[in-house]
């Protein structure tokens, strides 16, 4: 009961903060107000972020204005229309709805029919896919492309635990590590293991997220 009682607080306070107004890059007005309401838990609790300060900022903002996938160039959020010459995504067949008629499509994105890296669209529910914005990519070095790397920020992307440290600032090293910037972005690094031989070692997966899509 008391645990209970205790995260009913918790989302009480993380709610009342993203609702304080965040101004979502190139979102339409209701598509924001939808995200800006967003709160995610983990299944085993809260997972904590370390949010991004002082002079890190500037490479975490290049982070989402900055992404290259095949030298192609990349901001989050973007309009699906907006795909550069010879990417394509698939067509989520089974969208999940999300807040008033809006629904959200899991799906892989393509370069010229090989897998670059996972996607998450958002899109009104009387508009097809092909119409919504692209707010969370997720790279995963050996599962969905590999021998592939993706820059951002001008960074090789899966960067490891002491360069991420580097970059973004120091966060405890561990299976994820997270870092979060205002309106609701985090980048997630995850990692293999968390000894101290494995700091140099780079991360498999990155997920760049500019809505607060859950962290699980």
């Amino acid at each position: 009961m008391k645990r209970n009682k205790f995260i009913c607080l918790i989302m009480a306070i993380a709610m009342s903060a993203l609702l304080c107004g965040c101004d979502k890059r190139d979102l339409p007005d209701d598509i924001e107000n939808q995200l800006s309401t967003a709160l995610f838990i983990n299944a085993d609790g809260f997972i904590s972020c370390t949010k991004v300060k002082g002079k890190y900022k500037e490479f975490a903002e290049s982070c989402f204005d900055d992404i290259e996938i095949y030298g192609a160039k990349f901001a989050l959020p973007m309009n699906v229309s907006d795909l550069p010459e010879g990417f394509t995504v698939d067509e989520d067949q089974s969208p999940k709805s999300y807040y008033n008629g809006y629904k959200t499509a899991n799906v892989n994105l393509y370069f010229e029919g090989v897998t670059a890296a996972h996607a998450e669209i958002m899109y009104p529910a009387n508009s097809s896919q092909s119409e919504g914005q692209i707010v969370t990519l997720t790279f995963t070095e050996w599962l969905l492309n590999p021998g592939f790397s993706f820059r951002m920020g001008g960074e090789f992307g899966y960067l490891s635990m002491n360069r991420a440290a580097e970059l973004l600032g120091e966060c405890e090293k561990r299976e994820y590590m997270i870092y979060a910037l205002e309106n609701d972005r985090t980048i997630r690094f995850q990692y293999l293991n968390t000894d101290e031989n494995s700091s140099d070692c780079n991360a498999f997966s990155v997920t760049l997220t500019t809505a607060d899509m859950g962290v699980n």
